[in-house]
């Protein structure tokens, strides 16, 4: 999800109706860069925010589920199948709808491709080429080997940290089920509130990185 994700988003900032409006009024260079980066943030966070609203709805559905029906093994644990039935149909459905209505884009082919032969690990050797570029730069290494260890870290806490939470600290159902909803809303919050510094500080993205 996120890899479509990310290589669509400079589609739709091109798209973005500020940036078609400064480029038919002629901004080049460094103006244009700027409003590029402004659309691109506030499309980039957007997009987060709604999928925190997402997770929001269907984390609430889930714990209703949950506690209206309970897991045991008695009801075999009723709740937690309509759980996975529900999320699974929850990302099909959705998934569907977006690629029946957001347009194809022309991109590369496989005759255009460095190694036409090598196609399907192209997206391996693209890696490894900008991992190669990359390393020229000791900061934007740097970044990239940091950013390794922190969204690996999160991903575990994310994944974790309801099964921490109930076989060390001993917390119910309910209390996880808060906890769960509190983290999406603020995530969400987060997101704009960010924005907003940024905006109002007038700080560049890798700043703000």
């Amino acid at each position: 999800a996120n890899v479509y994700y990310y290589s669509y988003l400079p589609v739709l900032v091109d798209r973005h109706v500020d940036v078609v409006r400064a480029k038919q009024n002629g901004t080049t260079g460094e103006n244009l860069r700027e409003v590029l980066n402004k659309v691109n943030d506030f499309m980039s966070i957007t997009g987060f925010a709604f999928g925190y609203i997402a997770g929001i709805i269907t984390t609430l559905i889930s714990f209703g589920f949950t506690l209206g029906i309970g897991t045991t093994v008695e009801n075999g644990f009723l709740s937690d199948r309509l759980n996975l039935v529900f999320v699974g149909a929850w990302w099909i459905i959705w998934t569907v709808w977006i690629f029946r209505t957001v347009k194809d884009e022309q991109g590369k082919t496989r005759e255009d491709s460095p190694a036409p032969s090598c196609f399907p690990f192209l997206g391996w050797i693209e890696s490894y080429r900008l991992l190669r570029h990359a390393a020229k730069h000791k900061n934007t290494i740097g970044f990239i080997v940091l950013y390794f260890f922190y969204s690996d870290s999160y991903s575990t806490i994310g994944t974790l940290g309801i099964l921490f939470g109930q076989t060390e600290l001993g917390l119910d159902i309910v209390l996880l089920g808060i906890i769960a909803v509190e983290v999406v809303i603020f995530a969400a919050i987060g997101c704009y509130m960010f924005l907003k510094i940024q905006r109002h500080f007038k700080l560049r993205t890798k700043t703000m990185i």
